[in-house]
């Protein structure tokens, strides 16, 4: 799957607790909570990742953990900056 131009694409990162990344998936979504929705079965198909990380357009849309979620306008990783919205 590619994302075009006119596309809102989105890099998902699978990171394990040593900080492993053994997934990653980059594709085209209508939204961000679409996005949030794949990540989310992203993260339950792939166990050995503690987390899920969504991007876009290089900035963090949100950070998926298992057990809670982190919404990145409310809590950011070290170094990265949430999406604002624009």
């Amino acid at each position: 799957m590619t994302c075009e131009v006119s596309d809102r694409c989105y890099t998902f990162l699978g990171v394990r607790a040593d900080g492993g990344v053994p997934v990653m998936d980059l594709r085209p979504a209508l939204d961000d909570e679409t996005a949030i929705l794949f990540a989310r079965a992203l993260l339950q198909e792939h166990r050995t990742c503690t987390r899920l990380e969504v991007w876009r357009d290089g900035e963090i849309v949100t950070v998926l953990s298992r057990g809670d979620t982190v919404d990145a306008r409310q809590s950011s990783p070290p170094n990265v900056t949430p999406n604002d919205g624009r």
